[in-house]
């Protein structure tokens, strides 16, 4: 091995616009929730959305929710950590969207995660669960929380 890969443009290969993209998907009404919050109108609702990527190097806190108006807080996160699960718990989002386990693509029959790259514990690596004000799985917890993997 002789280190890292070279970037794609070193080697002749195209470039992509993504600063077109996003403008591209803004156009049509998508939020942009890079560490940021957005409010949306659907139909008669409001749904305030907060985003929260948490790196090692540069941890951030979660930027809050937009307005005082009522209306479902939807929290989207990067990897379900429960220091960042708490943040959302703790901000009473309904429900908090994570993905990028590792764990939930690798499964046992009936789609139980055999390892996880985060600090929950498997059985919640992938699917459907509650979560308390400290980000700790709880059958009594209010917040939802939706793992892709």
């Amino acid at each position: 091995m002789r280190g890292p890969s070279q970037p794609h443009q070193e080697h002749g290969e195209p470039t992509l616009d993504t600063a077109a993209l996003h403008r591209g998907f803004e156009s049509t009404g998508w939020a942009d929730l890079t560490n940021a919050r957005a409010s949306l109108q659907v139909g008669e609702s409001r749904i305030r959305l907060a985003w929260h990527r948490r790196r090692p190097h540069r941890a951030r806190r979660l930027p809050g929710w937009p307005g005082e108006e009522e209306g479902a807080r939807i929290g989207v996160t990067h990897a379900p950590v429960r220091s960042v699960l708490a943040e959302f718990a703790e901000a009473e989002a309904g429900i908090v969207f994570a993905y990028h386990t590792h764990g939930g693509q690798v499964c046992l029959p009936g789609g139980r995660a055999l390892v996880t790259n985060c600090d929950l514990p498997a059985r919640q690596a992938k699917g459907l669960s509650r979560i308390d004000r400290s980000g700790t799985p709880s059958l009594r917890g209010r917040t939802l929380l939706h793992v892709s993997a």
